[in-house]
């Protein structure tokens, strides 16, 4: 799942791990109790996003394109 939008929403105790979601957006989106471990999220923005009790340890490392 490369360049998703998953701008605006609520996301809660979804299951992203070792996910390929590169180049996505969760701009303004809330994200509750999300795993990402071994997720890629290389070129990924997560812009105005809540992330509250999520795991979020990549196996890409940040890039420049990602803000929290």
């Amino acid at each position: 799942m490369t360049s998703c939008n998953f701008d605006n929403l609520s996301l809660n105790n979804m299951d992203f791990h070792a996910s390929g979601l590169s180049s996505s957006t969760y701009n303004d989106a809330e994200l509750v109790n999300c795993d990402f471990y071994k997720s890629d999220l290389s070129y990924t923005e997560f812009s105005n996003a809540t992330l509250r009790i999520s795991i979020a340890l990549m196996s890409a490392p940040l890039t420049t394109q990602q803000s929290f």
